[in-house]
């Protein structure tokens, strides 16, 4: 579904490194790493929000710098998207949030559609607020209904639990896993533990470039140094 080849990106100084990164179905893939290691530029590159300076970008088989704003459009409601603030627009209710996509792309029954995600989410009490009148928790809640609501081939994440408190988190993450199965999934975090609990794959970035790309249960047996610190630390904490 996601097939990245060689990708380099520069803002006056490199920030992706010639990264290749093949992404399928029934992958849940967790991009872990520092701040400025360049997981969140490499999610928003899958969503055509940023563009390569060198390499390709391959989505359902589609390179992404060859398509029109329309083809990008189109291609887009196949991905959702679930970002760290949930990016609700405020003058909206939930419900309205929810489904805007609906208005875009003349979704039938929109308002059963709702009705079932947000009872999916336990949410469907706040169909009638405001964003501003939400908890952070009840936000993200929001986010990933509406980034489930056109019924996506691909999700992404770009850590969107960051400033939640750990126990809400851990019941987040459990309803995303389950939420996740038969999609292929990218999720942007520096939180080991979160990788380590949602992904069947981890990729780990540091300064620009890969440096482990394998399954959760093998970051343990790592010899990168690098990789024993992070795993390191997340035993500690544990």
């Amino acid at each position: 579904m996601i097939e990245i080849t060689q990708i380099y990106k520069s803002y006056e100084k490199a920030v992706l490194k010639n990264v290749s990164l093949s992404v399928k179905k029934g992958d849940f893939v967790a991009l872990l790493g520092r701040s400025g290691s360049g997981k969140s530029t490499l999610l928003k590159m899958i969503n055509a929000l940023v563009y390569p300076d060198g390499g390709e970008i391959r989505v359902f088989g589609k390179n992404l710098s060859d398509l029109s704003g329309r083809e990008l459009m189109f291609l887009r409601r196949k991905i959702g998207y679930v970002m760290q603030d949930a990016g609700l627009f405020p003058h909206l209710k939930v419900g309205e949030n929810i489904a805007f996509v609906s208005k875009l792309t003349r979704v039938q029954h929109a308002k059963q559609k709702v009705r079932k995600l947000s009872c999916m989410l336990g949410i469907e009490a706040l169909l009638d607020r405001y964003p501003d009148e939400l908890s952070g928790g009840q936000r993200q809640r929001v986010g990933i209904a509406r980034a489930l609501f056109n019924e996506p081939e691909i999700l992404l994440f770009d850590e969107p639990f960051s400033a939640l408190d750990s126990v809400l988190k851990r019941e987040l993450q459990s309803e995303i896993k389950g939420l996740a199965s038969h999609k292929a999934c990218v999720f942007v975090t520096h939180d080991v533990s979160e990788a380590m609990f949602l992904a069947n794959r981890i990729v780990v970035l540091e300064k620009g470039e890969i440096v482990f790309d394998d399954s959760a249960d093998k970051i343990a047996l790592s010899e990168d140094k690098f990789i024993r610190g992070l795993f390191r630390d997340h035993s500690r904490r544990d």
